[in-house]
């Protein structure tokens, strides 16, 4: 039986729902029958009926939910798993989504056994995080009459991406899709990650108010962190110390220069545990390298931008552009890159026009660059340099961050972690995967 690697390329707005993979507990339902699923009625391919020694049974619905479901795993007919909040995972979304395209092309039906599953990502993202690449990869079966050599593939996987993103919402896209024989691919851990993050302020201090930044922002405002006057609905940990602090203004925009020179600090390979939200008895000795119950990583770069521009997002239709947003269509920052309209057009008109008022919101943006983060690493990193933005925090204490002792943290003597930023403004921005494929 010959095997092939299928190999996907995501995007995604993580704002309704629970990260990739939605953590629930085990059914606590006990299942006092003898027979348990049969994996090949799971696969879509069992052939003995009411003779099988196996229940045809949902194994997923079996085993996550307690419940005896008399449908396939396969079918896509489970209910979605929601966490505490009643939100869903993007890979449920994806996987219930391959399913249904496979049921409705028959060119992957003759070629491939069962429904591709099983998706294992270049890394998750938590609830409310978003993707402009993420990669994920599972194994698939040919037909026995196939050889992976002389399928048409490169149709198939056409065909699948087509057909996957009709099966999608529209805050979900496959941007492509390919296919390889080695089996021994693998995102996860094997990859160059690089986060975004989005911060928006006022672009005048103090007259451009909250209700004005949200309007200028539009639907784009769910992709951000909006600040104001060093303080933050979206983080209350932040406005909590900003608070207790009487150390500058309450009415002031990021000190961009210090945020630099802090974040010159973390690049490298350090210990960043003072940056994560792994609890004390989980920190080890110190270990050099991100090896297993090791808190070192390493960070490539940290590049801190302000004023950012342009900040284009597909999956909305969307840009801030200059302070203030515009639908992609009628954007000067998109469709100036090269490109000459002819004139008379009306639309890039239309966009000169109105990139005229004065804007409301100043944008600045935090490109992380490692290979391998800590639980919300990235996230305390932001919130730490926007600490030392707003002077609430010295460059000292960056320093102290990253050499925080093993005694100290057995001991639980003088840690005060940085807060997390929103989970709202960070993208999962690109993915290189090591020795990846061609084409």
């Amino acid at each position: 039986m010959v095997r092939v690697k299928l190999v996907l390329e995501l995007s995604y707005l993580g704002t309704e729902y629970g990260g990739w993979q939605t953590q629930l507990p085990q059914a606590t339902t006990k299942l006092n029958e003898d027979r348990g699923p049969c994996k090949s009625f799971n696969r879509g391919r069992c052939s003995k009926g009411a003779g099988c020694r196996s229940a045809h049974v949902c194994s997923l619905c079996w085993r996550i939910r307690g419940v005896r479901a008399e449908h396939a795993a396969s079918d896509g007919g489970c209910p979605p798993a929601v966490d505490e909040q009643g939100k869903s995972s993007v890979q449920d979304a994806v996987d219930m989504a391959l399913k249904r395209a496979y049921g409705a092309s028959d060119s992957l039906q003759r070629m491939l056994l069962a429904p591709p599953s099983g998706l294992v990502p270049s890394g998750r993202t938590d609830r409310g995080v978003h993707a402009l690449q993420l990669v994920a990869a599972c194994n698939c079966q040919l037909r026995n009459n196939l050889n992976a050599s002389e399928c048409e593939l490169g149709e198939v996987a056409t065909e699948l991406r087509w057909s996957l993103n009709s099966q999608l919402a529209q805050d979900i896209r496959c941007n492509k899709i390919s296919w390889t024989e080695d089996l021994s691919f693998n995102a996860r851990g094997n990859s160059i990650k690089t986060y975004c993050y989005y911060i928006a302020e006022p672009a005048e201090f103090p007259t451009v108010s909250s209700v004005d930044m949200v309007g200028a922002l539009g639907p784009i405002a769910q992709c951000v962190w909006v600040l104001e006057g060093n303080d933050s609905a979206d983080c209350p940990a932040l406005s909590e110390r900003n608070a207790s602090s009487s150390s500058s203004s309450a009415n002031s925009p990021l000190n961009i220069d210090v945020m630099k020179e802090a974040a010159a600090k973390l690049v490298g390979e350090h210990d960043f545990f003072g940056f994560s939200s792994l609890p004390a008895s989980t920190k080890t000795a110190p270990q050099v390298g991100a090896t297993a119950g090791s808190t070192v990583r390493p960070i490539h770069s940290i590049e801190v931008v302000n004023p950012l521009n342009h900040f284009p997002v597909p999956l909305l239709g969307h840009c801030l552009y200059r302070g203030r947003c515009f639908p992609s269509a009628l954007c000067s920052g998109c469709h100036g890159r090269g490109i000459e309209h002819p004139p008379g057009d009306s639309s890039v008109q239309t966009a000169s026009a109105a990139e005229d008022t004065r804007p409301a919101v100043r944008l600045t943006s935090v490109r992380v660059t490692g290979c391998g983060f800590l639980k919300h690493q990235v996230r305390r990193i932001v919130g730490h340099l926007v600490q030392v933005g707003y002077g609430r925090t010295s460059n000292a204490d960056t320093d102290q961050l990253l050499n925080f002792s093993h005694t100290q943290l057995q001991d639980a003597v003088g840690l005060r972690r940085p807060p997390k930023a929103p989970a709202k403004g960070l993208w999962l921005e690109k993915v290189e995967v090591k020795d990846s494929l061609e084409g």
